[in-house]
């Protein structure tokens, strides 16, 4: 299954949802810093911190890939 054959959210009529109006100095404000991108990539401490380690990442992972529908032992 991919992004696109998921049905979508339902519609729900009697949500209303109102914005509030933007801050009156909007249009003088600066944007605010982006930082530059890094050229290094990520170490595999940080990758190991990010995606979890060991036995219950590995069940968890597997687990949400079969919620979604796809098959754990192929991959992305």
């Amino acid at each position: 299954m991919t992004p696109d054959d998921r049905p979508g959210l339902p519609v729900v009529p009697s949500l209303r949802v109102r914005q509030s109006p933007a801050p009156a100095d909007l249009a003088g404000r600066a944007a605010p810093p982006v930082p530059p991108p890094s050229a290094g990539g990520l170490g595999a401490a940080e990758v190991g911190t990010l995606l979890g380690q060991g036995a219950a990442a590995t069940g968890a992972n597997r687990a949400l890939a079969e919620a979604e529908g796809r098959d754990p032992d192929r991959g992305p």
